[in-house]
């Protein structure tokens, strides 16, 4: 389930996204994408099962999700 903060003024990178997961098999590998397709972070959850990224400006950011049995979202 998603939260958002945005951003505050334009051209600030102020806001943030944070997504508590669950299903699957845990530990979850994250990660996150920009709209250009970049990635810009890769992290594995144990426990909380919580992905969180700051500092974001304005943009679409996708996240994907992978459990230990290789299953994505």
């Amino acid at each position: 389930s998603p939260a958002l903060t945005h951003v505050i003024c334009k051209g600030e990178e102020n806001g943030e996204a944070t997504f508590s997961l669950s299903g699957g098999t845990p530990a979850y590998q994250v990660e996150w994408i920009n709209n250009q397709g970049s990635l810009i972070k890769s992290e594995t959850l144990n426990n909380p099962y919580v992905a969180k990224l700051e500092d974001l400006k304005a943009g679409i950011y996708k996240i994907r999700v992978k459990d230990i049995n290789n299953c994505t979202n």
